[in-house]
């Protein structure tokens, strides 16, 4: 949880250009989407800190869970924490051995379809 009192933290223009400070709203929904990512992984008997996000902010304001990189080689995942802080989610995945990439949006009851499109492969 380190990551998020982090973010909390940060002021309007952090990153020096016009990034604005991150709202209690989008921080409580990024600490939820990251509570369900450990219930899943509960659920699902997998060892969260193998499969842990990457969690960074983003300068046009969102917030970015990635799964990427050597431990996700065939398939990678970023969901977006959107400005608003509203329970509507963006996400991107690519599928690395088809070479396909999708984009779309989804709330928390979708949220384990898509972990399950990410892991099936990876864990």
């Amino acid at each position: 949880y380190q990551s998020f009192i982090l973010l909390s933290d940060l002021e309007d223009i952090w990153d020096s250009y016009n990034a604005p400070q991150f709202s209690k709203e989008q921080i409580d929904l990024a600490l939820t989407l990251y509570s369900n990512l450990r219930t899943y992984c509960i659920y699902k008997r997998i060892d969260f800190l193998t499969v842990e996000p990457f969690v960074a902010p983003c300068s046009d304001g969102t917030i970015l869970f990635e799964w990427a990189g050597k431990r996700f080689p065939s398939r990678q995942l970023e969901i977006y924490i959107p400005v608003d802080g509203v329970a509507t989610f963006e996400y991107l995945k690519t599928d690395g051995e088809n070479e396909e990439e999708i984009e779309g949006e989804f709330n928390l009851e979708q949220l384990y379809s898509i972990l399950d499109w990410l892991f099936i492969f990876d864990c």
